[in-house]
């Protein structure tokens, strides 16, 4: 997908116009066909993503892939790209994944997202149970998606 404006295709916008070349800088996602394109996250933000990727990498047990900001598809108009995903999958190296191959999938709160990370994210993540802990970072608070419904989270 290009940086340029586009027009809105007739009948919304669907993961193959995500798919079309080139790649672009920013985040996209789908909502019934509705485009949302964010800029890329701050500085903390990406740096509470990286720790709690590192300490899941740490704990996940093979074949689990931790990974971060890649897409999960719900459909062909819904699509979300959490900050951190726990993941089972037979092809790994793919920019997005189905609900079914995730198995956590994290959301950090920065103050210009936290609308959104609260009330439309939860919703969209059909078959995952959401929980939300409160944090003290700069970032402010993470919610994870899971299949099972059960976060831990230690410090």
């Amino acid at each position: 997908m290009t940086d340029a404006p586009r027009v809105i295709p007739s009948g919304g916008w669907t993961v193959e116009h995500l798919d079309a070349p080139p790649e672009s800088r920013y985040r996209h996602e789908l909502t019934d066909g509705a485009l949302t394109v964010a800029p890329s996250s701050s500085s903390p933000h990406q740096a509470v993503a990286m720790r709690l990727g590192v300490r899941l990498e740490a704990l996940a047990p093979e074949p689990l892939i931790v990974t971060q900001a890649v897409e999960i598809r719900f459909g062909r108009q819904l699509t979300r790209v959490p900050d951190v995903l726990v993941v089972r999958s037979d092809q790994p190296g793919r920019h997005w994944f189905a609900p079914s191959e995730v198995l956590v999938a994290v959301e950090i709160e920065s103050p210009g997202s936290h609308r959104e990370d609260r009330a439309t994210n939860p919703r969209c993540t059909p078959g995952m149970e959401s929980r939300t802990t409160g944090g003290s970072s700069s970032t402010g608070r993470w919610s994870a998606c899971t299949a099972s419904g059960t976060v831990t989270a230690t410090r």
